[in-house]
């Protein structure tokens, strides 16, 4: 297997060709589209065609004449190659990003608008007790309540925009704690302010996206396979199952990784991730495949003739063909 690494040295340096963009970069120039999953939103690379007007929405709450309210939105029922809109992560319109909302009116209007984006992004949504929750001793609905929730940009994860979120994650800056105690404390404002203050805790590569290929450090396919299964106690990583698959003679015929994370939009979904290897019956590699969180082709794709010899050499970025 030794000429694999000769390959493999080489790796990051093609990788850096085929950065891209994040969507928190200063100037960037929005791209009109649909994010299937936070990672396209993440990177500024909506996958699906967007192309209708936002419909809209609003939502009232409250307990004083439901004087609060949220503007909802919606992208049609079905949009590009039979996806759902409650299926999908959000969309742009090229001026505003809308995420789908943990509460909504409808599958079909689940949207909110993201405010200004950065290490933490602000929205808001209409909260409404399920009809069949049972909260002191009686069943209903309850009162629609405004609430607040704030995105990290670097994994994806929300949480609520509340005092007590809030005082946690200002604990070591004393002018924004000072700000946060203060009556009629506006929660956005804050947020925006501890992202342009944090922004260099940005994460330009996370670890898990950047690492997941095996390298010349992996002297064997067994230390790629060790180096993968302790992902799993990354944040981002529900689980890592290695696949394997064998001729008769108990030759290794295919060397792959599935891992279910929260970089999609399905959260129980196993996505092809790493590197994989087909082999012939012989023991030579028959192919060498990149894939990135998401189960795109993404780096250098390699077929070997049996005796070991490259006969194809593509390069991928994110499911794209840019080489060949």
């Amino acid at each position: 297997m030794k000429f694999i690494f000769s390959f493999l040295i080489g790796l990051f340096g093609f990788s850096n060709l085929f950065a891209q963009e994040l969507i928190v970069d200063s100037g960037i120039t929005l791209k009109k589209g649909v994010y299937r999953n936070f990672e396209e939103f993440r990177s500024n690379s909506p996958s699906l065609e967007y192309s209708t007007e936002a419909e809209s929405m609003e939502l009232k709450a409250g307990l004083l004449g439901y004087k609060e309210a949220v503007t909802y939105y919606g992208i049609g029922r079905k949009i590009e190659k039979k996806y759902k809109s409650h299926e999908v992560f959000g969309f742009c319109d090229g001026e505003n990003i809308y995420i789908h909302s943990l509460n909504y009116i409808s599958k079909d209007m689940s949207f909110v608008k993201l405010k200004k984006v950065g290490l933490y992004s602000f929205y808001e949504y209409i909260y409404s007790r399920p009809k069949h929750s049972l909260v002191f001793g009686f069943r209903g609905g309850g009162i629609p309540r405004k609430k607040e929730r704030v995105l990290n940009i670097n994994n994806g994860l929300s949480y609520p925009g509340s005092k007590f979120f809030l005082d946690s994650l200002f604990q070591n800056d004393d002018t924004l704690v000072e700000a946060l105690n203060q009556e009629g404390a506006n929660f956005e404002e804050l947020v925006i302010a501890y992202s342009e203050i944090h922004k260099n805790e940005i994460e330009r590569n996370p670890p898990v996206g950047d690492n997941i290929y095996m390298t010349s450090e992996d002297s064997t396919l067994l230390d790629y396979e060790n180096r993968m299964i302790g992902y799993q106690s990354d944040p981002i990583i529900f689980e890592i199952k290695i696949i394997k698959k064998y001729y008769k003679n108990d030759q290794l015929k295919y060397f792959g990784i599935w891992a279910k994370h929260r970089k999609g939009r399905n959260w129980e979904y196993l996505y092809d991730i790493g590197t994989a290897f087909h082999f012939y019956e012989n023991g030579q590699i028959k192919e060498e495949v990149n894939y990135n969180l998401l189960g795109k082709k993404n780096g250098r794709n390699i077929e070997y003739n049996d005796s070991g010899k490259v006969i194809k050499e593509s390069m991928y970025s994110n499911g794209e063909l840019v080489k060949e």
